[in-house]
């Protein structure tokens, strides 16, 4: 045991558990935020099946490297001796007691021109219990197959931003699950249109940003569907101008297009937005 915590090291506050770089086309890299164990970065090869059971084991290795305190080594080896022994178990044991404890994952393409598929993630998203948000580093990097994987776990924040995702796409993935959505981050994608019939499933949304689009216009009555909205980012997109109306609520927060700065009202019944 402690030759393997002096064998595994940290990278900038990170635990790193190295890569597989044989096949260095498809390389991808998941960086693990946890409640517990820190920052656990996990590389692996799409076109490598062994390189994705060793990044399971390696997400396990990396806990047992801990070396910041004793007491998170001792927290680690109290969950892992509740096991048992987590070196001496099979991986998907161990994932048992890590896994759960993964509230962020930052997904990133490294070295490949293809796109993330859900059987090439080498983690069971089943065991991500508590994994509350996801973001993609990598423009154009997730197969429509991943985003409908993580429509089954209950994100808060679902960031894809620069998926360049075309608007049934984005339509068809807000409508598969999703349903505890606060905020969702379509910026820099392809919509001509906002995705109303799919955003209007998200009860709980409030944050709504759809920068950086192709978006003409909106409909009136978008906050009045949205009821809890609070942030709502238009900037950058085609339209001249229209007219947002939400009743007698106000919107506690708005982004304008471009450098146009409107006055807000303290309890607007409607907002006109220029291009």
């Amino acid at each position: 045991m402690d030759a393997l915590l002096r064998g595994l090291g940290r990278r900038q506050g990170t635990i790193d558990g190295g890569g597989d770089r044989r096949l260095s086309e498809n390389v991808w890299r998941a960086i693990l935020k946890t409640s517990k164990f820190g920052d656990l970065a996990v590389e692996w090869n799409n076109a490598d099946p062994t390189s994705i059971q060793r990044a399971k084991e390696r997400v396990v290795s990396l806990v047992l490297s801990l070396t910041a305190s004793e007491d998170r080594i001792e927290s680690c080896r109290q969950d892992i001796e509740d096991k048992e022994n987590c070196m001496a178990e099979s991986s998907s044991d161990s994932l048992d007691v890590i896994l759960p404890h993964v509230v962020h994952i930052d997904l990133e393409r490294l070295q490949t021109n293809e796109k993330l598929r859900s059987d090439c993630f080498p983690l069971p998203l089943n065991l991500l219990s508590n994994l509350r948000s996801v973001k993609f580093l990598s423009e154009e990097m997730i197969d429509e197959s991943m985003l409908e994987a993580f429509s089954r776990v209950c994100l808060d924040v679902l960031d894809l931003s620069g998926q360049r995702l075309k608007q049934m796409a984005v339509d068809d993935v807000l409508v598969q699950g999703f349903k505890n959505l606060t905020s969702v981050r379509l910026r820099r994608n392809n919509l001509t249109q906002l995705p109303v019939n799919a955003i209007c499933n998200l009860p709980l949304l409030t944050e709504l940003d759809v920068s950086e689009n192709r978006l003409t216009e909106a409909p009136s009555n978008l906050l009045q569907l949205l009821p809890r909205l609070e942030i709502l980012n238009l900037e950058s997109n085609k339209y001249s101008h229209f007219v947002l109306s939400n009743g007698s609520d106000a919107l506690p927060a708005i982004s304008p297009s471009g450098d146009q700065q409107p006055r807000v009202p303290a309890n607007p019944r409607s907002l006109v937005l220029p291009g």
